[in-house]
């Protein structure tokens, strides 16, 4: 059953999601970045590309990014300044998708589909996340705790209420 947060999202396009393009422009930026290290300029090349052919590589942090990467290019060989480096590539992926997403709610004037005080499963709609796009902050009950929630993903306490009962008979 879809809730009504679902519903009222089917109007706009769906949310962009980061795009190979995105993985490739942020490998890219760490490959010149760590070209910049006299060690490492003749070992970066095909490092981009090598990147962003790395399933989950925007998912893990520079550690087992280059641990992943030196497995698959037989002359990487990581050190300290290079899981360093490694480590701003999931970042800039989230940067780079934050910013396809404040072009889509802005151009499809996307609008919230509860107003602030609606009780949600995980607590109550503060605001609006000013640093996202078609989000909410929840407070969850915690001190001073906040969580971000897009709006498609906003489930009310009646809705969570209907589906738990239904789920029962």
């Amino acid at each position: 059953m879809k809730t009504f947060a679902q519903t009222h999202m089917e109007q706009y396009p769906a949310r962009p999601k980061a795009t190979q393009e995105d993985f490739l422009n942020a490998a890219q930026k760490v490959e010149k970045s760590l070209s910049e290290y006299a060690d490492w300029e003749n070992d970066c090349k095909g490092l981009a590309a090598a990147i962003a052919a790395t399933p989950g590589a925007h998912l893990m942090d520079g550690y087992e990014l280059a641990k992943a990467l030196e497995r698959s290019m037989a002359r990487f060989d990581p050190d300290a300044i290079a899981v360093e480096e490694l480590n701003c590539y999931g970042p800039l992926v989230r940067g780079l998708q934050e910013k396809r997403q404040t072009l889509w709610a802005c151009e499809n004037k996307v609008q919230a589909p509860h107003p602030i005080g609606t009780k949600l499963r995980e607590g109550t709609i503060t605001d609006l996340n000013k640093y996202g796009s078609a989000e909410y902050l929840v407070d969850f009950g915690h001190r001073h705790a906040r969580q971000v929630i897009k709006y498609e993903d906003a489930v009310t306490q009646q809705e969570q209420e209907a589906s738990n009962h239904q789920a029962a008979h």
